[in-house]
Parts: structure tokens; C-alpha cells; sequence
């Protein structure tokens, strides 16, 4: 009986991790979108860790393993990636600055436990809202989120809370098609001094207040009219 030569399975090529205290490779997916972390000494001492998919064959799914191998961990870069459940980011109490731009993401309401995030990246995902959690982060600066299904102004309102926030996208979202959208955006995050990437001027800002103005009083003079009409049936 001949049988055929063994060839062994290739290992999927490294995902680049930028700090392995060898200057090895010690993170891997594999096909079915597991992360796979090898036995390294020291990684859960890491604190930068770039996950991001750049063109790679294999993109990751699952992350579940991450928290367990990398709990300190401040800068996480996932982009690119099939990411749909947040959940084990929750458990990274240390993240600063986390990019999990072009994934699937749906809900990132399992976020709430990192309040120490400065810069948020989930531009390119299925957001269809946001938590309430997000207007409590007193150190967030950037939040990015171009490119979702954003639909209602009460999500910018939310970001509005946000007392350190600077930086915003919102572009290419359901929300910004509406009558007045850049100037409602523009009057509710009042120290956002970037939006959709270009620079708010003083101008801006004082033609947004006084369109939201105007508008406002156009909604209060139609319900005084409503009220009117109202009371004339009555009588």
C-alpha cells in the first residue's frame, strides 16, 4: 500500500503584534476566525496590541481570548476585521485608545465598563444607535462613526455629554440626511472641534445656533397654533 506524502497544514501567517517580548509572532487566526495565542512569557504585560486585518486572508471573528492573555492591554487595533460581539472587550478595563473600524459591529453597549477610552474608532459597522453609557465617558476626545446606520439626533445628543470630546465623525449615516443635520450636530456638540474631518469654524458654529434657533421657534409656533385650534373646538 502506497500512501500519499504528509504534508502538514500551513500555519496562517502571523497577525502583527507589536510588542511580543521576543520580537516574535505571537498571535495567530486561523481559519475559522479564532485568535490563537502562542505561549509567550510576558504578553499579558503587553499594552499595544494591532490586531488589524490589512488585506490578510484570514480576519477575525472571534475574541474571546483576548481579556485572558492581554488584560492590560491600552491601544487595541482590530480593523478590518469580521468582529461582531464586543463582549470581551468589556473585560479590557485598561483601553485608551481602540480602533474597531470596518467590522460587523452591531451594539457596542458591552463597552460601558472601559471609561477610560480617550479614542473610539468604530467607523464602517452596523451601529444602528448609541448607548447612553457613551456620554459618560469624561475622557473620550475622539468618536469616530462615519459610516454606519445611524438614524436618530438623540445619538448626537448623547456624544454631546461627552466633556473631553474634540473629534467627530458622522458622515454617511441615515441621520445626517435629515432637513438641518450639520447644523443640529453642530449645536450639540458644542466643543467638537472637528467634524467628519474638517475643522469647525467660529462662523459655523454661530450660523448652526441660529438656524437651530430659528427652528425651534418655528416648532413652538406651530404647537401654540395646535393649542389655539384646540381650544376653539372646545368652546
Amino acid at each position: 500500500l502506497c500512501l500519499p506524502a504528509f504534508r502538514p497544514t500551513p500555519r496562517p501567517a502571523p497577525l502583527h503584534c507589536t510588542m511580543a517580548p521576543d520580537g516574535h509572532p505571537s498571535v495567530y487566526v486561523s481559519s475559522n476566525g479564532l485568535l490563537e495565542v502562542t505561549a509567550h512569557s510576558g504578553t499579558e504585560k503587553e499594552t499595544v496590541l494591532n490586531l488589524s486585518a490589512k488585506g490578510r486572508r484570514h480576519k477575525v471573528k472571534v475574541i474571546s481570548a483576548l481579556p485572558s492573555r492581554f488584560p492590560f492591554v491600552e491601544d487595541l487595533a482590530l480593523s478590518g476585521n469580521l468582529v461582531t460581539d464586543t463582549a470581551p472587550l468589556g473585560l479590557l478595563l485598561a483601553l485608551r485608545h481602540l480602533d474597531l473600524s470596518r467590522n460587523k459591529i452591531e451594539d457596542i453597549s458591552p463597552l460601558e465598563p472601559c471609561v477610560l477610552l480617550q479614542r473610539l474608532n468604530l467607523e464602517s459597522n452596523k451601529l444602528l444607535g448609541i448607548p447612553a453609557f457613551l456620554g459618560r465617558l469624561v475622557m473620550l476626545e475622539t468618536c469616530l462613526l462615519a459610516f454606519n446606520k445611524l438614524s436618530s439626533p438623540t445619538d448626537v445628543s448623547t456624544m454631546g455629554r461627552c466633556p473631553a470630546l474634540t473629534e467627530v465623525s458622522l458622515a454617511s449615516n441615515p441621520l445626517m440626511d435629515l432637513p438641518g443635520a450639520h447644523h443640529h450636530a453642530l449645536s450639540s456638540l458644542p466643543r467638537v472641534h472637528i467634524l467628519d474631518g474638517r475643522e469647525v469654524s467660529q462662523a459655523e458654529r454661530r450660523a448652526a445656533a441660529s438656524e437651530v434657533a430659528r427652528g425651534r421657534m418655528q416648532l413652538l409656533e406651530i404647537r401654540m397654533e395646535e393649542q389655539g385650534k384646540k381650544l376653539l373646538e372646545i368652546r
